[in-house]
Parts: C-alpha cells; structure tokens; sequence
C-alpha cells in the first residue's frame, strides 16, 4: 500500500474543494445562459412566425404575394443567427414562397393529412426545428372575442440553434479559465502552508528516528508556532520518558536475571514433586482397578452360589411359600448383581474402556427377553404394559444384543418403577439408512411422578437422581441412566427425554445397527392363521393398536371392539374362529370377566383372555371359566403365534422334542477353591455329560490331568496353593490334555480380563454367577467335535432322520450343519438350500473377478462365501474359502493363489452336482415344509 505525504494531502484537500465548487458554478451559470438564450430564440422565432401568417392570409386572399415576400425577406434578413428559411404554404399544400433555397419545399411540408387540425407545431430538425404556423384571418364576434376564419395554408418556419450552441462553448471557456485561475490561486497558499509546516515536522520525524535506531538522546530542536510547537515538545519529552524507561529497564533486566534462576531452581523442585504425584496417582488408579477386580471378584463368588443353587432348588417340587421365599431369594441376588454390574460398567465409560461388540441376533427374540423379565414388575402394580414393534421391521441384524437389552431393562425398569398407576407403553421403529445401516428408535412412554425441567438437566450425571429423596423412596445407585446414555452414544445413537412434573415421562432412545446379510430369521408365520375370524376386545388403546397391527399382518379378519355394550351387541354377530379378550383385572371385575367367557364358550371354540396380571391362581380361575388360555400381557407376536396358530404349538413342540438328546458321553475337569461354587457347577454339568471330576485347586488340577484324559475343563482363576493361570501353562505343557480346551471361569468382570486369560493358554472365558445356557454353549463348542458329531449322529437317528451318509461324508457334514443351527433340522436344510442355490453365481463372479485381476472384488466375494460356510455343514468347502481369504489378507499374488482358486472351483462342481441327491436323502423337501 503507497503511502500518502502531508504534503499530497494539504494539496489535495485545498485544490479538490475549489475545483468541485468551480466546476458546479460554472455549470449551473452555463445552463442558464443557455436556457435564457433558448427562450429568447423560441419568442423571436413565435413573433416572426405571427407576424408573417397574418400578412400570408392577406396576401393569399388577394394573391398579391409581393408584400408578403418583402415582408419574409427583412425578417430573415434580420434574423440570420437563428432563422434559416421561411416557407408559405396554401391550402393545397404548395410552396408560393420561399426566402431560401436550402431546403426543398418536400422537407419542409407538413406531411399530416388534415390541415384544418394544424395550430402551431415544432418538429424537430438537425440543428434545430421546423415551426408550422396556421395562416388564418382572425375576425372579431359579435359578443368581441376573436374568431377563425378558414385556413389559407400554413408557415413553415427553419430555427437554427447554433448560436446557442455557439454561446454555450463561449460560457464553458470562461467558467474553465475562471476554475484555472482559482486553482493557481489555492496552490499558492497550499505551497506556501506547506513550507511553514514541512520543515518543523521534518525536524521531529528526524528525531524520532534517531530515537528509534537507539540514539535516546536526540531531541527536535527546530521551534515553531501553536500546534507545531507543541508537538515538538511532546515528541521530546517522549524520547527523554524512553530514555529514562531504557535505564530502569535495564536495572530490572538484572534483577528479574537473578529472580528467573530462583524460579527456575524452584520449578526444578516442584516438577520431581510433580512426578512423585503423578507415579502416586497411577499408582492410585492401579489400586482402585485392583480393588474392583478384587470386589467383583469377592462379591461374585457367593452370588454365584446363591443364584446357583437358588435356580436348581426353583426346579424341584415346592410349597407355595417356599417358592415364595426362594423367587425373594433370588430377586435380591439379582438385585445386588445388577448394582456390581452398574458400578462395573461405569468404571469402564469413566476409563474409556467400553466396546460394542458386533455380532448376529434375532431382534423380536431379545425384546421379548426385556419384555419377559420386567412384565412380572408392572403386573405387580397392576400397570397396563404394552409393547408395539413396526410389523415390517427387520429381525436379523448385528449389534450388541446384550448392551440393547441393557439400556432398555434400564428405561422401562424406571418407567415401572416410578409408575404407580396408569401405564407403561413401548414404541419401536425403524428407518433404513442404506443397504447395510438400520436406525432403531424406541420410544418408552409412562405416566408416572415425571420430571420437572430444574431436575431434568442433572439427571443425567453420575450418581445423580431427579430428587434425592427418590433414592430413599425408590432405591437405586443413580447410575443407571448415565450408563445407558453412554451406551447410546457409543452405538451411534442418544436417549432424549420430555417430562411434564405428575404427568409421565416419555425416553427415545436411538441406536444404529447393522442388518445382516444372511439373515436367520426365525419369526413363526402362523399361515392358518390367514382369513380367520377374530373376535378382538381392548380398552386399551395402545395394545389394541399393537395388537391389531400383528393380527393384520398375519392376514386375519379382525372384529375389533373396545366396550361391553358394543361387545354384547357383536359377539353373536357372526361366526368366529377365535376370540382374544384383553382386560385390566380389579377385584370387582373378575366375575364380569367369568360371564364373558362363559357367553362365548358355545360360539367360539379357542378363547384366549389377556391380562396385566401373572397370579397362577387368577389365570386357573379363568381357564375354569372355559377360557382355552390365560396369557400375560405384553402381547408379542411370539407370545400369540403360540397361543393362537395351532401350527406354531406344535412346531415348538417338535423342535423341543428334538432337542432332547441324551448326556454327552465324555468326561469334564471342573476345578474351584469354593465348595459352594464346585457344587454348583458339578450340579450343573451332571445334567449334561456322563461323567465328572473336580478338583479344589491348580496343583490338584495337574496331578488330575496328568494321569487323566478329559474333553473339557473349567478352571478357576483365583485359587491357593496353585492359581488357574499357572495350572494352565503346566497343563498345555506337561499333561495328557495338552489339547484339551480349558475354560476360565472367574468373577473379574473388569474390561480386558477376557483378553489376558486367553492370552494366559485359556481357551474360553466365562463369568460368575455361572449363567446355565453359557456354560451349555461353551461346553458344546469347546468339548471334542468329532464325539459331538457322533452323539449328534445318533440322535439323528433316533429321530428316524437319514441325515449322513458315507457317500457325501467328505462333501456334506449334516451334524456340524445341525450344531450350528441349534438343532433345528429345517432351519439347517433352509441355510443348506441357500448356500447351494447361490454357489454358482458365486462361482461365475469370482470367475470374471480373476479374469479381470480384481483381488479386492475377489476378496469381498470370498469373505461372503465364507460368511455362507460357517452356517453350514461343508466343511471341505469353508476350509478352502478360509485358507484363499487368509492369502488375499496377506496381499498374495493372483498366480500363487491360483491352485487354491481352482481347487475352489471343483468343490463348488463337487457340492451343485451332489445336492439334488443330497437333498432327497435328507427329505429336504419335507424339513422344509414345516
């Protein structure tokens, strides 16, 4: 950017203020001299222009035109500045005069057709105008006013403005000259301001410079006048301020030198103390993950005894007060669990050591374990609770189930829990966001005490409640709610909340999941369900919509009513497969209830009565009634598929059939320092295999497995005299079970312990209290497969299934397909049907991928064959896939995978020309039928 001097500007400001004012002036002069000129033109040309029309009439009347020319003559002749033709039209529109010979009388004619119209007219000209005149006698009225005779012809009169053009030049030139002078004038004075100013000013900027490049003592010493003078002397006393300043400065400079060396010796100290507190609070935080290990550990182990053994002991035949005792027993265990676990899971959000696992489950299948376990809570308060799930959502998808179900049993158990009437309602939705996202919402809505907007902004925070009292009132740790918000987060999603104080809350939470590709959908289709009449009472109006939806999507014709008058008009209306009747139960109308069921018992063979109550003796009341079943709301699509479709009831049954295999014909290792806890999993594991050794710690243990053979051993960690890790490494080294899997069991619970166990030498991991179904799926996956195929064999054909023969041993493995689709022969023959109907176009893809060198379309097509393969039994196929996917991991060339591609290619051959006998052999057709 330049810079602009004093000088440029003192110029400037004089001369462009003069030259702006010069120039107005000068304009505003010029334009009324020319204005005054025009005006003066226009009179004269208007009083020629008379004075020759009323002469014209004359002359035409008595066509003597010589007056008339002479007359023309001399005023054009007067008037040569402005007048360049004068030009006498008759009636007939033909020149008889003309004091010039410029123009023709063509240019100058009045070219409009009606003359008698014409008053005085101007049309422009180059230069100028024309100016049309009437030529008329003008006789006086009888009343005086004049009057118009007829129209001899017209004037036609040719004004030139160059005169006026002409003296507008002449005014401009001497405005210019005017502004001129002026501005010779103000630079004059601006010169001469200058030189009083420059030279002071010079002085001091010289001065400043001096001071500047570090010469504190140069001072201006050129005296002005006013303004000048006392900046001078500013500007001095500035420099002699600096000057002093420069000597205190230094004297600082030294002392703050000696002070930085006293700071520096103190920072030196404070940063050893620094570090001592900082090894001092990691030391603090090993300590206090010590210590949650160490709790989880102490408090897990007689928790485990206590839901052990309080589970077996609910399996035998009891009182009713025993039973009684027990399910409190239980529930109080339950509940101390559910608080370790709080305090556990918040000490891995506080941490950052929280993972969402990512794996396969049947969605409808884990709300209806959320739904089964807090059902019992709302029937206590006799709440209705009602669930309703979008009929055309997804139910296959990958996520993690078991955090899912967590942060809804954390939602509805408060929505329950601060409910004392009315109702607990749950709405889930979805939305897909692409081909491989889902978007779920579930909305919890109650109309409990709710949540003024002071207590909604802290409730959300660690060990924070609505109201402190509430904790006296209600129970509970207040990390509920903190942990299921960071659980939210993690899996891409939020829990919102609107609360009106005494009028119900309402959570959304908001997750996303994965949909999975090869869905294992097991929802039951009631298909002779389809077009049967229903008969449907619900006041309620959240479950009747719930309801009405699932019973519409299987096709059925509903009879919906929602009061007793309108049911006692409709229940004979027609004839009716089924009736469902929901109702809240009260002590005052339960024999209303009775009398309803007993009128339909003669119209409707299958009554089924729903009711927000789970009393075992109010359900066998209203079976006595003739009701065919009593159910427990929330109705579900599971819960009615089974009570309503014949079809689906005995298709359970089937499946429960199948599944009673006999006892694993191996021998199982359990090893724990408690006697409570070895009992425990002795007692469970009598069930399930033959055979059983215990042991009550490591050293035991070794000596056991070095003079014995087992198929599987459960080992505690912690234990005296040897602990489980090092019993491990001698077992997996020195022992007649160097193969043998060896599950962990242990109550630390912390983040990572799965981890360095497996790292330990341990093959499985499994956490107190011992969960039965866990230990039965670790025990099926880790014991021996080629024994379990054998069993599985056998059972097989128990069931008269000629499900393997030696013929496709090495292509087909119809044990190893059962194991991994939990028995269910037609779902394993769907899963095998699917996987060969897509073989062949798995093979052409593969095929053109390799043709065109795309090991990354390769890789991806591999990855799903064998995402295919571990659903079903073809083991010789998935070892392929697996060995081709391992050499696309590591980058391989295309040519040194090549062999493995072809041998690929041939088991694909090997397993499309096998199936159809295959399938017949099997009863495909009838497996998949039912």
């Amino acid at each position: 950017m330049n810079k602009v001097s004093l000088r440029e500007w003192v110029l400037f400001l004089t001369l462009f203020p003069t030259l702006i004012i010069g120039v107005l002036l000068g304009a505003f002069f010029a334009s009324e001299r020319y204005s005054e000129i025009e005006q003066d033109i226009d009179q004269r040309a208007s009083i020629i222009s008379h004075a020759i029309s009323q002469s014209a009439a004359d002359a035409i009347e008595t066509t003597n035109f010589l007056g008339i020319n002479h007359l023309a003559n001399i005023l054009h002749g007067d008037n040569p500045d402005f007048v360049r033709s004068i030009m006498v039209f008759n009636g007939q529109n033909t020149s008889i005069l003309t004091t010039s010979q410029r123009f023709s009388p063509s240019q100058l004619r009045y070219n409009k057709s009606d003359l008698e119209l014409l008053t005085q007219y101007k049309e422009p000209l180059n230069g100028g105008y024309i100016l049309y005149m009437p030529i008329r006698h003008q006789r006086p009225t009888k009343d005086g006013s004049p009057t118009f005779e007829r129209l001899y012809g017209y004037l036609a009169l040719v004004v030139s403005k160059q005169s006026l053009v002409t003296s507008l030049y002449d005014m401009l030139f001497i405005s210019f000259m005017a502004i001129m002078v002026a501005l010779i004038l103000c630079s004059l004075f601006a010169r001469k301001m200058m030189r009083m100013i420059s030279r002071p000013i010079k002085d001091m900027n010289q001065a400043v410079m001096s001071v500047r490049e570090g010469v504190l003592s140069a001072r201006s010493k050129y005296r002005s006048k006013g303004e000048i003078e006392l900046l001078r002397v500013g500007i001095n006393n500035m420099a002699q301020a600096i000057e002093d300043y420069q000597l205190d400065l230094e004297e600082n400079i030294d002392q703050a030198t000696i002070d930085l060396r006293e700071t520096l010796a103190l920072f030196e100290v404070q940063n050893v103390e620094l570090d001592l507190q900082r090894k001092k609070a990691q030391d603090a935080s090993r300590v206090k993950s010590e210590f949650l290990a160490n709790m989880s550990h102490e408090l897990r182990t007689p928790l485990n005894g206590v839901l052990g053994f309080t589970k077996q002991i609910l399996k035998t035949p009891l009182s009713d007060n025993q039973r009684e005792f027990l399910n409190t027993i239980d529930g109080s265990a339950n509940n101390l669990l559910t608080i370790i676990n709080d305090i556990l899971d918040f000490s891995k959000l506080d941490s950052g050591h929280m993972q969402i696992e990512s794996i396969p489950y049947n969605f409808r299948t884990s709300i209806d374990e959320v739904i089964t376990l807090l059902a019992q809570q709302a029937h206590q308060k006799s709440l209705e609770f009602s669930i309703a799930i979008n009929s055309k959502m997804p139910n296959s998808l990958i996520g993690d189930a078991m955090r899912i179900k967590q942060v809804l049993i954390n939602l509805i158990g408060n929505a329950i829990k601060f409910t004392d009437k009315g109702s607990v309602t749950i709405d889930i939705n979805y939305e897909l966001l692409d081909d491989s996202k889902i978007a779920i919402s579930a909305e919890i809505r109650d109309t409990g005490i709710g949540i003024n907007e002071e207590q909604q902004a802290t409730l959300f925070e660690a060990f924070g409640q609505a109201d402190n009292s509430i904790t006296r009132l209600y129970g509970g740790t207040g990390l509920g709610l903190i942990i299921a918000k960071h659980l939210a987060n993690e899996m891409e999603g939020d829990i919102t909340l609107t609360s009106t104080a005494n009028k119900g809350s309402a959570f959304v939470f908001k997750f996303l999941c994965e949909l999975n590709q090869l869905p294992i959908d097991d929802i039951d289709i009631p298909n002779d369900l389809v077009d049967k009449e229903i008969l449907y009472f619900e006041p309620h109006s959240h479950t009747r919509l719930a309801t009405l939806d699932i019973l519409e999507s299987w096709k059925m014709n509903v009879t919906c009513i929602t009061t007793l008058n309108e049911f006692s008009l409709k229940q004979h209306s027609k004839q009716y497969d089924v009736a469902l009747l929901g109702f809240s139960v009260t002590a005052t109308n339960i024999d209303t209830i009775k009398d309803l069921i007993h009128g339909l018992k003669d119209s409707v063979q299958n009554t089924v009565l729903a009711i927000n109550n789970n009393s075992l003796n109010l359900k066998e009341t209203f079976l006595n009634s003739g009701a065919s079943a009593c159910i427990s709301k929330p109705l579900t699509a599971t819960i009615l598929a089974k009570y309503l479709s014949k079809e689906i009831k005995d298709s359970k049954q089937k499946r429960i059939d199948f599944k009673q295999v006999e006892k694993l014909p191996i021998k199982v290792l359990a090893v724990d320092d408690n006697e409570a806890n070895l009992k425990l999993i002795t007692t469970l594991l009598a069930d399930k295999v033959e055979e059983i050794a215990t042991a009550t710690n490591g050293q035991e243990a070794v000596l056991r497995c070095q003079k014995e053979k087992f198929a599987t051993i459960f080992m505690d960690v912690q234990m005296p005299i040897m602990d489980g890790v090092t019993a491990v490494s001698i077992i997996k080294t020195n022992s007649l079970n160097i193969d043998t899997d060896i599950i962990a069991v242990t109550a630390h619970a912390l983040q990572g312990e799965k981890e360095k166990l497996i790292e330990a030498g341990f093959d499985g991991y499994m956490t107190k209290p011992i969960d039965e179904t866990m230990l039965t799926h670790l025990l099926y996956e880790h014991t021996n497969i080629d024994k379990l195929n054998t069993i599985q064999r056998e059972a097989s054909n128990k069931l008269d299934k000629s499900l393997h023969t030696s013929k496709f041993a090495n292509i087909f493995d119809w044990s190893l397909a059962l194991n991994r689709a939990g028995n269910r022969p037609e779902l394993a023959a769907e899963m095998l049907v699917m996987l060969v109907s897509s073989l062949a176009d798995t093979k052409y893809e593969l095929e053109q991928s390799i043709k065109f060198e795309d090991l990354v379309k390769a890789s991806s097509i591999v990855h799903k064959l064998n995402g295919a393969c571990c659903y079903n039994g073809v083991p010789r196929l998935e070892k392929i896939g697996q060995q081709i996917e391992l050499h696309l991991k590591q980058n391989s060339q295309l040519e040194d995978i090549e062999p493995e591609f072809l041998e690929l290619f041939d088991e694909i051959d090997i397993i499309i020309n096998a199936a159809d006998e295959y399938f017949v052999e099997l009863h495909i057709n009838q497996l998949l039928s039912k």
